[in-house]
């Protein structure tokens, strides 16, 4: 009897020992034995020997809170009871995060009566996480490779395909249905010739039989009819005892080009998966940062080992403040799952270079935050050559303050003079009243001369004032709304008229409506747009005003019958100094057409000139309503 006792003793203890939680209970569906591994579990603060007895399914209850999916977890309960079969592996999740495996298994004695359930739930967490991150990692190259433009495969020793990307096989069906298969299956499938297959397959034999990189061009048809060059290669991945583990095959569309830069590339990429030729820096890194993976363009860029870098927090190496601060803002947001950002990478102390980069999240099945990755593209030489061309534009725009600064003080340095001699002139004349009258006609003759010029001077240096208010950006348009046909005769009346007739025709067409211009810069236009017209078409029909007011714009056409421009000037009318070949003496600065253009542009206006030598110019001028 008493080593029954001993043996019994030693079961329990063996039956508290254990790392699962185990419950048995009776027919009856109360606890016959619990253990304080299954308490833990589910963190009931009681010793075993308190629950002996006790209702399961009220326990069940309190249980099942614990699970994310409690409704999941009493269906399992309740189908195991009712069917007394022994069920095996449910993966369960707890609201701890903790994920559960529970086991289920009916008692039965020698007359196979039914004597009781038992439950046996096992703590898999760690398993669970360590199978997610693998998840992830594969994820994680299988979207890099997916997202590369070639075609990528893997085959097993027997050419049976294992992989294949999206570049490859775009039919998800058709992809899927591949794995397993090999060529012969392939081209039996889409009613292609067995001999693709029999040549595919010599290239592989010879990959396995050399251990080297088989490379051929395969020449196919697409649906469409279109001929392609593709460029397959075949590269053998060796373990550490020189043996192949599979084989990675990819190709590149070269119909287009076959150039040496592509070769290079093919040969570069032999011994690498494509991705180790990405440029920029790929990298993954956990929820906190720490750096587990670099691909080898970061040694590219920063010339230092990518091993020597993991598990280092990858904000450390960023030199901006904000960046880190905006980095930190996107890791904590769960509505943002990228993040764009330019910044400089802190390579050494002293050394610095501008990338900008792309991060993305990775996230885990129940939607939490798990691991971060991206890419960082170099673009040191942009920044540096964006501030090179921002200190050349600072320069031009000093040079040119500096030049409008000139020609102001200059236009009205000259203005001082003029003015005196104009008054000169003006005083000459009082006394050129009082000498003989043949004299006087020659003198009047010389002094009219004098004061054309002073005028033509004082017009060019008022035009060079405007250009170079022009040239400092200090010229804007006041918009007021005007009544054009109004405005206009009044200003005609005032400047273009002579004994009480206007020396233009005015028309208009349309529905009369005022619009918004400046008024201020529109009498320049007009002043000299309407003198060109006249003092061009002398002994000719006057000019012709037309304005035509469309939907959504108004016309104003400027009309003259006189000596035209040559074609050969036309294309540089708006070029400053420029003046038509034709005009023989008549007065102008060449300025004028330039700032008639620049106003009509700040209205967001057009301006078009067409003429004709003899017959005319027409000047027409579009402003938005």
């Amino acid at each position: 009897m008493q080593e029954k006792i001993n043996d019994l003793d030693h079961i329990s203890y063996i039956f508290e020992q254990l790392p699962y939680g185990i419950l048995v209970e009776t027919p009856e569906r109360k606890i016959h034995s619990i253990n304080l591994a299954l308490l833990e579990i589910f963190e009931i603060n009681l010793k075993p020997t308190d629950l002996k007895g006790f209702d399961c399914e009220q326990l069940a209850v309190e249980v099942g809170n614990n699970f994310k999916d409690k409704q999941n977890f009493f269906s399992i309960i309740n189908d195991c009871i009712s069917e007394k079969i022994r069920k095996d592996s449910f993966h369960l999740l707890l609201n701890n995060g903790k994920y559960i495996e529970l086991t289920y298994i009916p008692y039965f004695n020698a007359k196979k009566d039914f004597i009781g359930h038992s439950w046996c739930y096992a703590n898999i967490s760690k398993q669970k996480i360590s199978e997610q991150k693998l998840l992830e990692q594969t994820g994680f190259f299988r979207n890099i490779l997916n997202s590369i433009p070639a075609d990528i495969v893997l085959f097993n020793t027997q050419h049976e395909y294992q992989f294949i990307n999206n570049t490859a096989i775009k039919d998800d069906h058709l992809r899927e249905w591949m794995i397993g298969k090999k060529d012969e299956d392939y081209c039996t499938y889409r009613n292609k010739p067995l001999s693709v297959a029999k040549e595919r397959r010599s290239y592989f034999d010879q990959a396995i039989k050399t251990k080297n990189n088989v490379q051929w061009e395969d020449f196919i048809t697409t649906k469409k009819g279109k001929d392609l060059t593709l460029l397959r290669n075949l590269q053998p991945f060796l373990n550490a005892e020189n043996e192949i583990e599979f084989i990675v095959g990819y190709g590149l569309d070269v119909t287009d080009y076959k150039t040496k830069t592509l070769q290079l590339i093919a040969q570069e990429t032999k011994s690498n998966l494509l991705n180790n030729q990405i440029k920029s820096i790929v990298f993954s890194a956990d929820n906190d940062f720490r750096i587990n993976d670099l691909n080898p363009a970061w040694k590219k860029i920063t010339g230092l080992n990518p091993s020597t870098y993991f598990d280092k927090n990858l904000l450390d190496y960023i030199e901006e403040k904000d960046v880190k601060e905006k980095i930190n803002l996107f890791s904590v947001n769960k509505n943002k799952t990228e993040l764009n950002v330019k910044f400089r990478l802190k390579i050494s102390e002293n050394n610095l270079r501008w990338v900008e980069g792309f991060i993305f999240k990775e996230l885990s099945v129940n939607n939490q935050l798990s691991s971060f990755w991206g890419v960082f593209s170099d673009i040191e030489k942009q920044v540096r050559t964006q501030e090179n061309l921002i200190s050349a534009i600072n320069k031009e725009k000093e040079l040119n303050e500096l030049k409008s600064n000139f020609v102001n003080m200059v236009s009205h340095e000259v203005r001082t003079p003029l003015a005196g001699i104009l008054s000169s002139v003006e005083l000459l004349e009082i006394i050129n009243s009082k000498i003989p009258l043949d004299l006087k006609e020659k003198n009047e003759r010389h002094f009219n001369r004098i004061k054309d010029q002073i005028l033509r001077i004082g017009d060019l240096m008022s035009n060079v004032l405007i250009l170079g208010k022009i040239e400092a950006g200090s010229i804007q348009a006041n918009l007021e709304e005007i009544d054009l046909v109004k405005k206009i005769n009044i200003f005609l009346k005032e400047n273009f008229s002579s004994n009480n007739e206007c020396d233009c025709n005015v028309k208009y067409q349309g529905e009369r409506r005022k619009i918004k211009l400046d008024w201020k810069l529109i009498t320049h236009v007009l002043t000299n747009l309407i003198g060109n017209a006249i003092k061009y078409s002398v002994g000719k029909p006057i000019p012709e005003i037309h304005l035509n007011f469309n939907e959504d714009h108004l016309s104003v056409l400027i009309k003259d019958y006189g000596i035209g421009i040559p074609p050969q000037d036309l294309t540089n009318l708006f070029s400053p100094f420029h003046r038509g070949s034709n005009v023989n003496g008549i007065n102008g600065t060449g300025l004028g057409l330039v700032l008639v253009k620049y106003f009509i542009e700040l209205h967001h206006a057009k301006i078009k000139i067409e003429s004709k030598i003899n017959e005319g110019t027409s000047v027409r001028l579009d402003f938005p309503y």
